[in-house]
């Protein structure tokens, strides 16, 4: 797309350079057009071209009170409002919001409660809130249904527990598991974590998952571990992976990572057996796991390749934190038996897992292709690796399913900017802006598991509801309704 708009640009520098070169020919030919013609005789003075001058300034002089009258007293009657997608004519008129970030988001299976957590803060804990949402609006507009005291640090990641919705998880920069009962607001937990770990914020927790039978959950953070609980037997310690870790050897261009060598950012089961868990890092890795015998089974970046430690270590130290292979997003896609992975150039990828590309991931040493494929255009859509000085990355903060579009995806930027792709779309279908204030940005996203609805959660605290309309021919993404 930036692209596209390159080539816009030029073209309108073109025509624009062609009109101003015209505009400077046209007195000249017409000076040689009237070459040989007599020129017209001098009105003498005080004759007919005095009063035609006159009658000039005159009416000049009644065109300028005109507009003076007009400027002052004519008042244009008000825009009319949008009834289409989020955009500019939706943001409030008021002073900008003041409330805490939202930085964790989660919809209950049945899409009617949604838990929100993030710098949230009450008597020195930071809470969890839980809305009531009816007919695609928020009920709950005065106070929460239920505010829970999660955590001694922000919270990062919530996920209602499948299949019934009654059980909520949390992850915090405490770095601790939260696991509350929905419906009284009793804590079940926390789970369990290994004794020994760091007392500060590098212990913190970025990501959560849970399986969709409900039975297996999974938190990892700054130190690069994933911890994988058993909930049917919560009182048994986590299963603990682990990736390399330094120090390196003395020739880490000889050694190849087994799991990650940064933080974890993104954790997703993937339905069906055996049990598998997919991981994403700031190291931009990418991680397949068997839980179950507690082991990385493949470890690839986004080109399918495992680089060595000294790879690893040099791209870190010349992109830093936030780098363009940094893993921003994931969402399971059954339609396409995989897994969506955007990173942070807004490049996204599906990750195979049919059963031969499971059993790849599971570290198989069979030879698979196609288990890791990229699904745009680079040049179009992903911001390269090497692009210039000042260009930014757009990347996509997550992905979401769309109704009414079998494998189709939307892919929603920080900027709140939603993407629609098609199957075998390149490049993005259609696109439509938020409702986001201009101070404002992503700083959660959540989606019903049909697609039917979206909860935005704003930097400036504010929440969003947005309603898909899967038109073929004309598709939409409508806001529906915020809080406050």
């Amino acid at each position: 797309m930036s692209g596209s708009t390159g080539m816009a640009d030029q073209d309108t520098t073109r025509d624009s350079g062609a009109a101003e070169a015209g505009g400077d020919r046209a007195p000249a030919a017409a000076g040689a057009a009237g070459a040989g013609r007599p020129r017209p005789p001098k009105t003498p003075s005080g004759g007919p071209g005095l009063l035609r001058a006159g009658g000039c300034l005159i009416a000049v002089l009644v065109l300028v009170l005109v507009l003076a009258g007009v400027a002052v007293f004519y008042h244009p009657p008000p825009a009319p409002g949008r009834t289409g997608s989020g955009g500019p004519d939706d943001l409030d008129a008021g002073p900008p919001l003041a409330l805490p970030t939202v930085r964790a988001l989660a919809l209950s299976p049945d899409g009617t409660l949604l838990a929100s957590g993030g710098d949230d803060e009450e008597g020195g804990r930071y809470v969890i809130r839980l809305r009531r949402i009816e007919g695609r609006r928020f009920v709950d507009r005065e106070a929460a249904t239920r505010t829970l005291e999660a955590h001694d640090d922000r919270v990062w990641a919530l996920r209602f527990r499948p299949p019934d919705g009654k059980e909520l998880l949390s992850v915090s920069l405490d770095g601790r598991v939260g696991w509350w009962n929905v419906e009284d607001g009793s804590p079940l937990g926390p789970l369990q974590l290994p004794p020994g770990r760091p007392e500060d914020q590098t212990r913190g927790l970025l990501a959560l998952a849970v399986s969709a039978d409900g039975r297996w959950a999974a938190a990892g953070g700054w130190t690069g571990e994933i911890f994988v609980w058993d909930l049917q037997n919560p009182a048994a310690p986590p299963v603990v992976l682990s990736g390399t870790r330094p120090p390196w050897p003395a020739e880490p261009e000889k050694v190849v990572p087994v799991g990650h060598v940064g933080e974890i950012r993104a954790l997703v089961f993937v339905s069906g057996e055996p049990l598998l868990l997919l991981s994403g890092g700031g190291d931009g890795l990418v991680v397949g796991w068997d839980p179950v015998q507690a082991r990385a089974g493949r470890t690839v970046t986004l080109d399918g390749q495992t680089p060595n430690i000294r790879a690893l270590m040099l791209r870190q130290i010349d992109a830093g934190r936030d780098a363009d292979f940094a893993i921003t997003a994931v969402r399971h896609a059954p339609a396409r038996q995989g897994v969506l992975v955007g990173d942070y150039r807004g490049c996204v990828y599906l990750l195979g897992t049919d059963p031969p590309c499971r059993e790849w991931w599971r570290g198989s040493d069979a030879v698979r292709t196609g288990c890791v494929r990229p699904l745009l255009d680079s040049k179009k859509v992903c911001t390269p690796h090497n692009r210039a000085s000042g260009e930014s990355a757009v990347p996509f903060v997550t992905l979401a399913p769309y109704p009414g579009l079998e494998g189709g995806f939307v892919g929603v930027t920080f900027g709140e900017q939603f993407r629609l792709f098609r199957v075998n779309d390149l490049l993005a279908w259609r696109e439509f802006s938020g409702s986001a204030g201009r101070a404002d940005s992503v700083g959660a996203f959540d989606v019903v598991p049909d697609g039917a609805f979206y909860v935005v959660g704003g930097r400036n605290g504010q929440l969003r509801l947005y309603e898909p309309a899967p038109d073929p021919a004309s598709p939409d993404i409508r806001i529906r309704d915020r809080l406050p």
